[in-house]
């Protein structure tokens, strides 16, 4: 049986179409995905930079400066409170509460907001 010029066109045409179409969607998920991989790892650098300079700080100190510790933490608290806030939009909604949970176990490590006299309390008590 010979193959017809004609009907050979329309099918190659067809799956040209078709193989385009694929490939084109393929590669807007791909990019979209990067994106939302970009987006997500500026963030948390954002986010990181929020602590780093305390963390350091509080690294320095010493058993006898814990005063100091509390003064560092307090004076970063909005700031940190700020990039918390921001993050959170970047996480899944199965992971905000343990997010959450952490961030109140920094501010009292020793207890929760209800049982410690103050923000980050724990931090100079003995």
């Amino acid at each position: 049986m010979p193959i017809e010029l004609g009907s050979f066109s329309i099918g190659a045409t067809a799956g040209a179409a078709v193989g385009a179409l694929i490939g084109h969607y393929l590669t807007k998920s791909r990019d979209k995905e990067t994106r939302e991989f970009k987006s997500f790892n500026e963030a948390a650098q954002t986010f990181r930079d929020a602590f780093t300079a305390e963390l350091v700080a509080c690294q320095s100190t010493n058993n006898e400066e814990r005063l100091q510790v509390y003064n560092i933490l307090l004076d970063a608290f909005s700031r940190q409170e700020a990039a918390i806030i921001a993050f959170k939009q970047y996480l899944d909604c199965t992971e905000v509460p343990r997010f959450e949970t952490a961030w109140i176990d920094y501010c009292y490590p020793e207890g929760s907001p209800e049982e410690a006299p103050g923000l980050f309390c724990d931090y100079i008590s003995d």
